[in-house]
């Protein structure tokens, strides 16, 4: 397949200060330009968007193959049903993704970890597949991480089943042999309480599924936000676990590359409140 997948960004002032990537998949019915543009106007509690919270990523929103989304979706409003008929086009799905991740890792010295992958509602269903079947190139000796992984008002296909039978229905060319990147890649995954097409159920489907096949995901669900970001308490989090897991920003202290085991130690919600000088639950906390 092609590594040149059509997409748009955000790109740092100076290209010589590029460190790390984001890669954001969009939801169905709605186009990269249109999410880039959305995505590039959040804040959080301080007044700045993400662009200006890290200066030196760059942001790519890679684009559908089709104007309905990333997969065909039989039943919208219970994507559960009938999953195994979706398979092959997650696949294709998944294969694209791939090939963003190995052209962001060429640009940044083949540095796997400075690269987090993400998506909203469908698109998060594509990233959180991606992981499980990611596969490093032959013979490259790094250690078994991607920079990480979040999901905003996703779900996960095929929940419930172990990493084996997910990447049997997949049937990839390249079917990875090992469970390694999963546990050390860092996760969140967040969703709000009110969101009507996407139903938190689904999120949490999502948490005790990656759970299950081994990862550490982190959880964060918020009262309000409908389908998208909380604001600002989602964009906050989203920061904090950022910069834990990178090693940049107000959070990451400046350490750099960080490589742990286990689950990211972030702040926890009320810390990344306390910081702002709120409280869980105060403006749409």
């Amino acid at each position: 397949m092609s590594s040149q997948v059509p997409s748009v960004g955000f790109h740092p002032a100076n290209p010589d200060d590029h460190t790390h990537t984001v890669i954001f998949l969009h939801g169905e019915d709605e186009t990269a330009r249109l999410c880039a543009q959305r995505f590039g106007r959040l804040t959080g509690s301080c007044g700045q968007t993400l662009r200006q919270e890290f200066p030196t990523i760059r942001w790519v929103f890679p684009t559908a193959p089709s104007a309905n989304g990333w997969f065909p979706a039989l039943w919208r409003y219970e994507p559960t049903t009938d999953q195994h008929l979706q398979a092959e086009g997650l696949s294709i799905a998944v294969m694209r993704l791939r090939s963003v991740i190995h052209r962001e890792a060429e640009t940044l010295g083949r540095r796997y970890h400075r690269i987090v992958i993400a998506g909203f509602s469908q698109g998060a269903s594509v990233a959180v597949l991606t992981l499980l079947n990611f596969n490093f190139p032959e013979g490259l000796q790094v250690f078994p991480r991607l920079g990480g992984l979040f999901c905003v008002a996703g779900r996960l296909p095929f929940a419930g089943r172990d990493l084996e039978q997910i990447r049997t229905l997949l049937d990839l060319p390249d079917k990875p042999t090992n469970n390694l990147v999963v546990p050390h890649t860092p996760i969140l995954v967040q969703h709000n309480h009110d969101d009507q097409d996407t139903p938190v159920r689904h999120g949490c489907q999502t948490y005790d599924g990656l759970d299950f096949v081994g990862a550490n995901p982190i959880w964060r669900e918020y009262l309000c936000g409908g389908h998208w970001f909380n604001r600002p308490a989602g964009v906050d989090d989203l920061v904090a676990f950022l910069g834990t897991a990178l090693g940049i920003g107000r959070w990451g202290q400046n350490r750099g590359d960080v490589i742990w085991s286990g689950r990211l130690p972030m702040p926890s919600q009320a810390e990344v409140a306390a910081y702002f000088g709120k409280t869980v639950g105060e403006d749409e906390w």
